[in-house]
């Protein structure tokens, strides 16, 4: 049976990716699920490698339902976790793009992002939603294509300044009409 180029992981890869990055701010469940998902799939490549694919995939479905699950009943826990998840992720894909992340460092940029994203997710919920959504979606995209560690890095700049800008264009509220 021939395969095609696009497998059932990249394919909901890219769907998820994609909501993440134009409606993260609109869809909060999505945002959670993904970066649960995502932080699960890192955390269960690290730890389970010597394991087989479909456990570490597991582990990050349920990090992932866990986090929906999370964000529609328990909000405020959602956001710290889901902010220090993003933060986490979002500080490893930069290190590894700028090429900083080797040794034990990687676990000091995760936590210290994490840290600094659940507070600011907190403290200034809408602007850092669009932010994070937007490094989330970005960063679950960019590595799709393979266009090698420049071309990575210019695919999730370029997709993080679209994110950022259809979330803050399309949502916001709508203006009042003036009266003239």
């Amino acid at each position: 049976m021939p395969t095609t180029g696009l497998t059932l992981t990249t394919g909901l890869t890219l769907l998820i990716g994609l909501g993440v990055l134009l409606a993260g701010r609109r869809l909060f469940w999505l945002f959670v699920a993904a970066t649960g998902f995502v932080t699960g799939l890192r955390v269960g490549t690290a730890l389970l490698s010597d394991q087989e694919q479909w456990l570490m995939i597991a582990v990050a479905v349920v990090l992932g339902v866990l986090g929906a699950l999370l964000a529609l009943f328990v909000q405020w826990l959602a956001i710290g976790l889901a902010g220090f998840a993003a933060g986490a992720y979002a500080s490893l894909v930069v290190a590894e793009v700028l090429d900083v992340a080797s040794g034990g460092w990687a676990w000091v940029i995760a936590a210290v992002g994490g840290l600094v994203a659940a507070a600011l997710l907190l403290w200034l919920w809408d602007s850092v939603l669009v932010l994070l959504s937007a490094v989330v979606g970005a960063g679950m995209l960019a590595g799709l294509a393979h266009l090698g560690s420049l071309g990575t890095a210019a695919a999730f700049i370029g997709l993080f300044v679209v994110g950022v800008a259809v979330q803050t264009s399309l949502f916001k509220p709508a203006r009042r009409p003036s009266r003239a």
